[in-house]
């Protein structure tokens, strides 16, 4: 393998080192409770919803519990949200946390009928925590690793 390639990820990796990343992760256990009370509250539809929303909703309905996980990802003006649900089974990348969409709506209307969403939601700033910090130091120290074995394989060649 030609070592001036090693510039290449070690470039990146020393940029991801360098920036200001914001890291959230969220996680619900859903589950539909009794029957809201008519006009009690606001009415969430499942038909509003985006695609992936929708399906958790209708699963929801039909008397399934609903886990939800998620992370949004922004560094600088970038902000990338990536969320995997129990219905669906696969992550996808998109624009909407269905936790924070779904988690304790008191009327949620799924083909007419109404329900109240059960169950727990968190969220927490993961690029606060102690890992995550050891993982960024640790990516800035490979990407100089690497730049520098790619730099002096490219000195080398050249003066060599």
């Amino acid at each position: 393998m030609d070592r001036r390639l090693l510039v290449v990820p070690g470039a990146l990796l020393v940029l991801l080192f360098v920036a200001d990343v914001s890291v959230v992760g969220w996680q619900a256990s859903l589950r539909a409770g009794t029957p809201a009370s008519p006009g009690s509250h606001s009415i969430m539809n499942a038909t509003d919803l985006p695609a992936r929303c929708a399906d958790a909703a209708v699963a929801l309905a039909d008397g399934r519990n609903v886990s939800i996980r998620g992370y949004r990802i922004a560094p600088a003006s970038v902000d990338l949200l990536i969320e995997r649900t129990s219905v669906s089974g696969r992550w996808t990348l998109g624009d909407a946390n269905c936790a924070d969409r779904l988690a304790g709506v008191d009327n949620l209307r799924v083909d007419g009928q109404s329900y109240r969403v059960l169950g727990e939601y968190s969220r927490e700033r993961l690029d606060r925590t102690p890992p995550f910090g050891l993982a960024k130091l640790g990516s800035g120290l490979v990407g100089v690793g690497l730049l520098a074995v790619g730099l002096l394989a490219t000195v080398h060649r050249e003066f060599g």
